[in-house]
């Protein structure tokens, strides 16, 4: 049986992967491997259920949430699975056990009086990154969903809509259109003013 680390092994995987998962899921994966797993794992020849086990609970010390942990795991098991099969080492049959859950804390969220405070403040000092917050906070959007569109999707004044050509997230498909608001509707058409640039056609400069 030839011997490979955990990274060589790796290395295979992906590229054996790639050709099967979307890009973003590729790049998920890249990541948590870079990140969370080969700073661990890179140069094991074997990986154990105890040493998963230690990993485990080593991340959840370091504060990730039992689902993202969980993730890690399946991506070891993924990578591990797929060395098995290609007989660098043995099949992994591992039990790995979870703290049990915490009652969730309760989030920290704006009342209307202090996002009203944040969109006078908004308006009151202009930047593109201040425009980004203030579309998010009136229409409803995802942070990476502005990101993604702000430079090329069409806003309608006339309907107050925002055609996204581009998506962040998979959650929302490409091709939506998102309601604006009174208040966001006014604002993109004073900034689109303030740029000197007709309505729907305002551009952030990267920033």
């Amino acid at each position: 049986m030839e011997t490979k680390t955990f990274k060589e092994v790796s290395e295979i995987w992906k590229r054996d992967k790639r050709q099967y998962v979307k890009p973003s899921s590729y790049s998920t994966y890249v990541l948590l491997l870079n990140k969370h797993i080969l700073p661990v794992f890179g140069e094991s020849t074997l990986v154990t259920e105890s040493d998963v086990q230690s990993f485990v609970l080593k991340k959840l010390d370091e504060g990730l949430s039992t689902k993202s942990v969980k993730v890690l795991v399946l991506v070891l098991k993924m990578i591990t699975r797929f060395g098995a099969k290609a007989g660098y080492w043995p099949v992994p049959d591992w039990s790995i056990h979870y703290p049990t859950e915490q009652v969730a804390t309760n989030l920290d969220v704006l009342n209307r009086q202090d996002q009203k405070r944040i969109l006078t403040h908004i308006k009151d000092h202009f930047t593109c990154r201040n425009l980004g917050i203030y579309i998010c906070l009136s229409a409803g959007l995802r942070i990476g969903e502005v990101c993604a569109s702000v430079r090329s999707a069409p806003f309608s004044g006339k309907t107050s809509t925002w055609k996204m050509k581009s998506s962040a997230s998979a959650r929302r498909s490409a091709g939506s259109t998102s309601p604006m608001g009174r208040a966001s509707a006014h604002i993109w058409s004073w900034a689109s003013r303030r740029r000197s640039m007709p309505s729907g056609k305002f551009r952030c400069p990267g920033r």
